[in-house]
């Protein structure tokens, strides 16, 4: 065990850098004075960008009678968390995540269907109590899940299935994780947001996001674990579970702490399709 955590570690190295446009909008949006002329200054001359941002505007969701043909235009009508997406989506740094996981069951999209929704489910949470979207709310999210990536490359994939394994000998995924290879994924997640230089509430946001407790403080931490129950709340009745079991509701204990109601969890349950729709074509993914 000791060797193989030695070398899951070290590949943390040879990843690919977390793309540079992407944290520098990060960064911006962190600002209280912001404008939207620093967010284009910063994404205009990335020309991948660029059109991916002009193809969301103009893509059917949006339906506009005039086509956006101006960044300044698009920007204005995407919002930070969407420019985030796009600015990862292609990233190299990321490229992984949209592969199959077979060390974890997940077919090829997997595991970026479920972080890209999370992500857009904790955005719609929020709102949910009248409080703004967050861009890093919405990266941590979309991150949370990053140490799989790494475990995963060091899995005999032909043998192991964690996700069989943990329910085989009755543990968490965590618990089978660190049981195998002395490390998991969230503790993984965390070393490598920190080779990424990530800033310390988005690194603790990936660390804890499987520490679910009675007690929460409603920060951009607790949101991301709660975001990622709701995911899998909302596909209950789908191929997905939440460590050993389906999860069919939030605990009313937990919502309140955040100032939500079961109501409001419905009611992201029938919005949620209509939010994927308008980034499917954008991710070439079937979310």
């Amino acid at each position: 065990m000791k060797n193989c955590l030695e070398t899951i570690v070290e590949s943390i190295d040879k990843l690919p850098p977390f793309p540079e446009v992407a944290r520098r909008v990060l960064e911006l949006s962190r600002e209280e004075d912001v404008e939207y002329k620093d967010i284009i200054n910063v994404i205009k001359y990335d020309e991948a960008i660029t059109a991916n941002c002009l193809k969301l505007c103009n893509s059917s969701y949006y339906g506009l009678a005039v086509k956006v043909f101006s960044i300044d235009q698009a920007v204005v009508m995407l919002g930070l968390k969407n420019i985030i997406m796009i600015a990862l989506a292609n990233s190299k740094a990321l490229s992984d995540y949209r592969k199959a996981q077979e060390g974890y069951g997940y077919s090829t999209g997997e595991l970026w269907r479920h972080s890209v929704t999370s992500a857009i489910i904790s955005q719609l949470l929020v709102k949910k109590v009248d409080l703004k979207e967050d861009s890093v709310l919405f990266t941590a999210t979309l991150l949370h899940d990053i140490g799989k990536i790494a475990i995963n490359n060091h899995i005999d994939k032909n043998t192991v299935n964690l996700i069989e394994l943990a329910q085989k000998g009755k543990l968490s995924l965590i618990e089978a994780e660190r049981e195998l290879f002395g490390i998991d994924h969230a503790e993984l997640g965390t070393l490598i947001a920190e080779s990424w230089g990530f800033p310390s509430m988005l690194t603790r946001s990936i660390k804890n996001h499987h520490q679910i407790s009675e007690n929460l403080i409603p920060n951009i931490e607790a949101w991301v674990k709660l975001s990622n129950i709701v995911f899998y709340v909302c596909l209950a009745n789908s191929v997905y579970s939440y460590h050993r079991e389906i999860v069919c509701d939030v605990k009313e204990s937990i919502l309140t702490q955040f100032g939500l109601e079961k109501e409001d969890i419905d009611q992201i349950k029938t919005d949620l399709p209509a939010e994927l729709r308008k980034v499917e074509g954008l991710l070439k993914l079937k979310l």
